[in-house]
């Protein structure tokens, strides 16, 4: 009788032949008995075995899945790969394109078909079938390939989806959070004098906002030093954050915040009050009182009027033209 494995037409006793790949036959078989599908003959035909995975049977020997395609185990035909999928031959299953990527066709026989998502776009879903999503507002990819976009760094934003890069805030304008989609205007009476600020500031002391609220400037009643500081000019003083003009018998013979000079301390003794229409920006405008005279302390030199004294009129001998009664460059009435 014949063994398993082989066949015999003479009613399975004698002469026996081998069963074809595909085939099997049990002990005193007459004939071979084709596999099934999705399996194929043992490696001695005498019985038959699933399919492996990455190969297929369809009554015949089990053939290896070709690219693009996959199958499980007992499989008796193999599957397409899906979109977001790749596969070479004889494999049990696809292949995920990674982060970062995507594929929208089916039937991919490798990861170089698998496109990288564009600048502004994302993907942190392994196997993607679509294109990549753009990137929120506040967040930006700036290059091919992003798994995930970044978030915009403070001082910036990205008021629009699928940026590349963030913008930093104008002048006027800040964010002092990460992922910002826009730049918020600063409070009122604060201000950003340069872009990419995080946080708004308040004037220094005698400035006030520009009309554009992008920078300080000196308050009206201030000018600006070299250095872009605010002070008095000469002729007037600080008073309760302004400057105003020096009293009467007082000067002040250069710009800044200190208090006016009186006359009677360092210019003219005995001199009260300021002639009419002199700024008030130097010695010189400060005045006798009525029917006083200056008279220079200096002998030599009587056009220095430094340290002059008020005297009555009947004390001094005049310049000869001045009448002591009336106005002059010297006197007052």
């Amino acid at each position: 009788m014949c063994v398993a494995g082989k066949f015999s037409s003479f009613g399975g006793w004698y002469d026996c032949s081998e069963c074809t790949s595909g085939t099997y036959s049990l002990a005193g078989a007459a004939e071979c008995t084709s596999c099934e599908a999705a399996k194929s003959s043992s490696s001695d035909f005498s019985s038959r075995e699933d399919c492996a995975a990455g190969e297929y049977g369809d009554g015949g020997p089990c053939a290896t899945c070709p690219q693009g395609k996959y199958s499980t185990p007992a499989s008796a035909s193999c599957t397409t790969c899906q979109v977001g999928r790749y596969a070479g031959a004889g494999q049990g299953e696809c292949t995920l394109c990674g982060q970062g990527k995507y594929l929208n066709s089916t039937g991919a026989v490798a990861e170089t078909q698998c496109k990288v998502c564009a600048i502004g776009k994302y993907n942190d879903i392994p196997g993607l079938g679509t294109t990549c999503p753009d990137c929120q507002k506040g967040k930006f990819a700036a290059a091919t390939g992003y798994a995930l976009c970044k978030d915009c760094v403070t001082g910036t934003c990205a008021s629009e989806v699928g940026s590349a890069e963030c913008l930093q805030c104008q002048k006027g304008s800040h964010s002092n959070s990460t992922g910002a989609a826009t730049c918020s205007k600063c409070e009122e009476g604060k201000f950003t004098d340069y872009d990419g600020t995080v946080v708004c500031q308040v004037c220094p002391q005698h400035l006030e906002l520009s009309e554009d609220e992008q920078t300080c400037v000196c308050l009206d009643t201030f000018v600006t030093k070299v250095d872009g500081s605010c002070t008095c000019k000469a002729g007037e003083t600080l008073v309760d954050g302004e400057c105003v003009p020096c009293e009467d018998g007082r000067y002040k013979d250069r710009p800044g915040t200190e208090s006016c000079t009186i006359c009677d301390t360092d210019a003219i003794r005995g001199a009260f009050n300021t002639l009419p229409g002199i700024p008030k920006t130097s010695f010189e405008s400060c005045a006798c009182g009525l029917g006083k005279f200056r008279e220079p302390s200096d002998e030599d030199n009587p056009e220095k009027v430094l340290d002059s004294i008020c005297k009555h009129c009947s004390e001094i001998n005049l310049p000869d033209g001045v009448n002591c009664s009336k106005p002059s460059q010297l006197s007052t009435s």
